[in-house]
Parts: structure tokens; sequence; C-alpha cells
């Protein structure tokens, strides 16, 4: 069985971007806005793969609202986690469930990443409704914010991290030559600028640790 560790990390880890859906939200003249989601197929997936199984969910009304609450095993601890649905426009009731279930699994970090990807727009079609299985210009092909270059707070690297990246840069910094230097320099920019995606950001650490592993290896021949 997993670690409480390793289990938390799989719940909160990036939501799949071929698993975000699009449902229409308000309306402003002939535009939507479109709310991206995740169904509660995929919440239940997301549990089995990080849980190995070991979670249960339950349900219950306070004051007229539905509850659910999603149980996981954690270091041979049962631990839970609630939040309140709300009904659904098409079967009330199920949608309500569904939603409570939904939400309390984002109380374990699973979709949170969904309200930091930023608004979308899309154009309402002559029935005055958004395209069926609408998604954004070239959705499954980067993990950008729409309408900016900065990336999606969810997928940039911590301060913390990067001052990692820093003290080995710093410490390979006289074994680089000039095309090196400028790289990480303009990698550096894009983490001010908040374009540096954390898959950069390791890629930055691990050049510089080869730099320096290479460096100590020739050293002590």
């Amino acid at each position: 069985m997993k670690k409480a560790s390793e289990i938390l990390e799989l719940l909160q880890k990036d939501t799949e971007k071929h698993e975000i859906k699009f449902r229409e939200g308000n309306t402003f003249g002939n535009k939507a806005n479109m709310l991206a989601y995740i169904d509660a197929r995929y919440v239940m997936d997301r549990l089995d793969e990080a849980t190995e199984g070991y979670w249960t969910s339950e349900y219950k009304e306070i004051k007229g609202n539905l509850f659910c609450g999603i149980s996981i095993l954690l270091d041979g601890e049962w631990v839970t986690k609630w939040d309140v649905g709300v009904p659904s426009n098409f079967e009330a009731q199920k949608g309500e469930a569904s939603d409570s279930f939904k939400r309390a699994g984002v109380m374990w970090g699973i979709g949170r990443d969904l309200y930091s990807l930023g608004r979308f727009v899309a154009p309402l079609g002559d029935n005055g409704r958004a395209p069926y299985n609408w998604k954004p210009e070239g959705w499954d092909k980067t993990n950008i914010v729409p309408d900016s270059k900065e990336v999606a707070p969810h997928n940039r690297p911590t301060k913390e991290f990067m001052g990692h990246v820093q003290n080995a840069f710093v410490e390979a910094e006289e074994l680089l030559n000039k095309e090196q230097t400028d790289w990480m320099n303009e990698q550096f920019d894009k983490f001010k600028a908040k374009q540096l995606s954390k898959k950069s950001a390791e890629v930055m650490l691990e050049q510089m640790q080869k730099i320096i592993n290479q460096a100590k290896i020739e050293g002590a021949r």
C-alpha cells in the first residue's frame, strides 16, 4: 500500500487535458463564458489509481443540503473530507449527488487545478448556445493560460525550487560556455515573467547537476 505522501501527490497532480470538459456559463452579447469541469467517473478513476481502492464515499443531508464525504486510508488511518453539492438543471437530485462528490474530490486536490486555468469564451451559434463539445483552440497542445503567454499557476515551479536551480547555476557558472549561460539566464527571465513551466525548471536543474557531477568526476581522476 502506498504511503500517505504518495497518495496525496497522485490525487493533486494536474488534470489530463483530454479529461477536461467545458459547459456553458453566463452569456453576454453573442458569446458565453465556458466553465471547465470533470465528471464523477474521472474522480473515481483518480481515487482508484491513487489509493489502490482504499477509499469510500458517503452522503448526508444537512438543513436540506446534500453533503458528500470521501474517506481515504492514509498510513493506517481513515481520513474524511466533506463538501456540499448544488442541484443541476437536469435530474436535480442525481446532479446534486454528483456535484457534492466532485466537490469533495476537490477537497482532496482532484481537479483543483481547473480553478487556475483562466477565462474561456466561446461564440454562440444561431440557436443561442455554445457549440457542442466545445474546446479552446489549440487546447490539446498547450499548458498556457488562454490569451496569455503566462504558464498556468499550477504548472509553474515554486520559488523554493527555483532557489535550488539558482544555487546549482552559481556552482556551475564557471564551467558553462556562453551559449549555456545565455540559455540559463533566458530561463530565469521566463520564470520572472511567469512563463516557465515546472518541466523546464526541472530540466534546468538536471543540466546544472550533470555539469557539476561531471566536473567532480574529472577532478577526481
